[in-house]
């Protein structure tokens, strides 16, 4: 008969509340935080990424437009037919 064992880190221990106090302590963090405190920025600001290529395709969607456009009705043209 062969027994095989979950993996180690599937295991379900009960957290080491000391091990998580000394590295909060430690690290300057804040061990069992409320909700306010959690998401509170404390003045610090950080810089987010923006998406650019949604603009970058309506451009193109318009230059593209524009293209038609001006060889539909032939703006730049000298009489030639």
């Amino acid at each position: 008969m062969l027994a095989y064992s979950y993996p180690e880190e599937l295991h379900f221990y009960p957290p080491d509340l000391v091990k998580l106090r000394t590295i909060s302590a430690e690290t300057g963090g804040v061990f069992q935080p409320k909700g306010a405190e959690i998401f509170d920025a404390d003045g610090e600001t950080t810089l987010v990424a923006i998406a650019m290529w949604p603009w970058l395709a309506a451009f193109g969607l318009g230059l593209y437009l524009l293209d038609v456009l001006l060889r539909r009705f032939r703006l730049f043209e000298n009489g030639r037919v």
